[in-house]
C-alpha cells in the first residue's frame, strides 16, 4: 500500500500504536515460567480491546494471535504450551488490521540473565535497524537505509564478529548464528 491520504497515514499510525504498545506489553510479561499460549492471548484481548484483528489469524487461519519463537525457533513460532526460562531468546511479532490498515512489529530480546553473546546480537541488531531508519524518509532509496545497517554492523567492536565466526567453526553455536540471521532479517528489522 502506498499511504496517500491523511486518513491513509492517520489509520497506518493508529494500527501502528496499538500493535507496538501490544509487542511492548508482551515484551513485559515475558517472564520465566509463563508459557507463549499465555502471552498470546494476552495479545488477543489486548488487539480485542483494542478493536484490532490478529493479521495471522484472519488473513492465514494461523492457529495464534501472534507469533512467538524461542531459542532454536527462528521465526513465526506457534504460541503453544512452551514455557519461557530464564536466558531464553524470544523473538515476538505482532501485525494486525484496523479499519482496512495493516501494521507489522517485532522485537528479539533474551529473557532476564542469558548468555551474552545472544544480548549482544540483539542490541548489535537493534542499532543497525535504528541506524537504517534515521535514513528512512518518503523519497529515499531502500539501498540508503541498508548502508547505514551495514555501516553500524562494521563500526561494532571486531570481537563480535570473531565471536560469530567462533560461532560457525562450534557445532554447538550454529544455532544461534542463524538466529542471528533472522534477527536482522526478521525479528528487529520489522517496525
Amino acid at each position: 500500500m502506498i499511504a496517500k491520504t491523511e486518513d491513509d497515514f492517520n489509520g497506518l499510525k493508529e494500527i501502528g500504536k496499538i500493535i507496538a504498545t501490544i509487542r511492548d506489553e508482551l515484551v513485559q510479561r515475558t517472564i520465566p515460567g509463563i508459557t507463549t499460549k499465555e502471552l498470546d492471548d494476552i495479545a488477543g484481548e489486548l488487539l480485542e480491546k483494542a478493536g484490532a484483528v490478529s493479521a495471522p489469524k484472519g488473513e492465514y487461519d494461523f492457529p495464534g494471535f501472534t507469533c512467538i519463537s524461542l531459542n532454536e525457533e527462528v521465526a513465526h513460532g506457534i504460541p503453544g504450551h512452551r514455557v519461557i526460562r530464564e536466558g531464553d531468546l524470544v523473538n515476538i511479532d505482532v501485525s494486525a488490521s484496523k479499519n482496512g490498515y495493516f501494521a507489522d512489529t517485532g522485537i528479539s530480546f533474551v529473557v532476564g540473565e542469558g548468555e551474552e553473546v545472544l544480548a549482544k546480537l540483539c542490541d548489535v541488531a537493534k542499532k543497525a535497524f535504528e541506524a537504517g531508519l534515521k535514513k528512512a524518509k518518503p523519497g529515499s532509496k531502500k539501498v540508503e537505509s541498508e548502508k547505514q545497517c551495514s555501516k553500524q554492523r562494521d563500526s561494532m567492536d571486531s570481537r563480535l564478529s570473531k565471536t560469530l565466526l567462533d560461532m560457525v567453526l562450534d557445532v554447538e553455536y550454529t544455532k544461534h548464528l542463524t538466529i542471528f540471521v533472522i534477527i536482522m532479517i526478521h525479528g528487529i528489522m520489522k517496525y
